[in-house]
């Protein structure tokens, strides 16, 4: 059985599914750990399968693109969504979910993981209104 989890944030929104991954890998479960590459060895070193997923959280906040990042919902409600390089990570990350999620049995998620899905269709009817207003 291949358990998904998929891990938005930084190191202390990774780590706690190292520990539940360690627990499940003793039970004998197949544990997919989907992150940004910064956690690509972290992961990979407790034996996971690794999924990469678009968007370094530390390095967008880091950026300045975002305005108060204290929290999940206040980071994705502070984005500065006039920056297409960041468009393209949060649409691309979200495709990266997707992905990693692929033939899993269970999914578990880190609640900024859900938002994208949720937002997707106010992003795109977002995004297409403000392509619409610059040509």
């Amino acid at each position: 059985m291949l358990i998904t989890m998929l891990s938005t944030g930084t190191r202390g929104d990774t780590q706690p599914f190292i520990a539940l991954g360690l627990a499940l890998k003793k039970k004998g479960y197949r544990v997919r750990i989907a992150a940004s590459e910064s956690y690509q060895q972290l992961v990979e070193g407790y034996g996971f399968e690794y999924a990469k997923l678009r968007g370094d959280v530390t390095k967008i906040i880091e950026s300045g693109i975002v305005k108060e990042a204290n929290g999940p919902l206040k980071f994705f409600s502070s984005l500065n969504f006039k920056n297409d390089e960041l468009n393209e990570l949060i649409i691309g990350g979200q495709e990266d979910m997707h992905k990693a999620c692929e033939g899993s049995d269970a999914i578990v998620y880190h609640p900024g993981a859900t938002i994208g899905y949720m937002e997707r269709s106010w992003l795109d009817e977002m995004f297409t209104s403000r392509r619409r207003s610059q040509n």
